[in-house]
């Protein structure tokens, strides 16, 4: 089956707090625990795959506005 065209996955939708490389770091909300559970599925079903950050630049008051 053919994959879908592209998707855009929001940090945000994963976590408001990520940090860490795996669990050793951070149980909860980790960079392997995100790979695998939203970047790797969507990598599989889609050809092109956006990873959005900005919402939590807001958060942490990174963005300028």
């Amino acid at each position: 089956m053919a994959k879908k065209h592209a998707t855009t996955i929001k940090v945000l939708n994963f976590s408001d707090d990520p940090w860490g490389r795996d669990a050793s770091e951070n149980p909860v909300s980790n960079g392997e625990k995100f790979r695998k559970e939203w970047v790797l599925p969507a990598v599989r079903e889609f050809d092109h795959v956006t990873v959005d950050f900005s919402d939590l630049m807001v958060i942490y008051g990174c963005k300028e506005g």
